[in-house]
């Protein structure tokens, strides 16, 4: 409470408040997957260069789920399958 006398402004800036702590939140949220994210992703590129292919291809599904609008993990995925499809 910001000590103001018209409830209606005071309501309006508790609003506010709240809607700035959740977007504190959410931003905080979308930085630790982004950071999960990056971490599996390079840990199945290392993988990856060492063809490793199923470990890969399994790191790059967890970094899927975890950022599913990206197109990286399921592009690596793909590849490692027509790279195995043309050894066997």
């Amino acid at each position: 409470n910001l000590g103001v006398d018209n409830p209606a402004a005071q309501a309006r800036i508790d609003q506010v408040v709240e809607l700035i702590a959740e977007e504190e939140r959410l931003a905080a949220e979308i930085a630790q997957k982004q950071k999960a994210y990056d971490a599996l992703i390079k840990k199945a590129d290392k993988l990856l260069s060492k063809e490793t292919y199923q470990d890969a291809i399994a790191e790059y599904r967890v970094a899927q789920e975890i950022l599913p609008e990206q197109s990286y993990p399921n592009e690596k995925i793909v590849g490692i399958q027509i790279t195995e499809l043309y050894q066997s």
